[in-house]
């Protein structure tokens, strides 16, 4: 979400609502240049309460002037809204991007790993390992507390939901 097309903070037009709700995972950007806005933290708050991952980004470092540093912003924004993990980004130049918040998503979300890993061939290895991750975790809860009957069906479905993604993921 980038803050300044929200027009009432914590209130979302039809179509910024609709696509929270389709969306996996929410990157909530900040403008470096502006700073932490009462606006941004209500936005933040309503963005929450959806209870989707929320990934929050510090976009503009490049802007910053008067030796400010994006590490620092992104720490004191952190700290603000209580978020761990605030990462700086600049979009015009691709800082911290690549680097940091592509796998960000890719860790917060195994549908958007997915996504990222067919379109991006250079996170197929992180977005696979996500995707098995996810799928061991499943296979462990079913597997701690057998109950005859039952946990095969949910470890096979399990098995092929994790085959199938993984098709998809290298475009089988």
């Amino acid at each position: 979400i980038d803050t300044p097309g929200i027009d009432t903070p914590g209130k979302f037009s039809g179509a910024a609502q609709s696509g929270l709700e389709q969306s996996s995972v929410v990157v909530f950007l900040i403008d470096a240049s502006k700073g932490l806005q009462t606006r941004d933290r209500e936005i933040f708050d309503a963005v929450k309460k959806l209870g989707k991952p929320t990934i929050v980004a510090v976009n503009k470092i490049d802007t910053l002037k008067g030796g400010e540093d994006g590490d620092q912003l992104a720490t004191e924004i952190a700290v603000s809204l209580g978020e761990a993990g605030v990462i700086p980004i600049s979009g015009q130049n691709g800082t911290n991007v690549a680097e940091d918040l592509i796998p960000a998503i890719i860790e917060a979300s195994p549908e958007a790993a997915l996504v990222i890993g067919r379109e991006l061939p250079v996170y197929r290895r992180e977005a696979g390992q996500r995707i098995i991750r996810n799928s061991t975790l499943l296979s462990i809860a079913a597997g701690l507390e057998p109950i005859p009957l039952v946990d095969i069906p949910i470890l096979l479905g399990t098995q092929i939901r994790l085959v199938l993604r993984i098709a998809a993921l290298y475009g089988e």
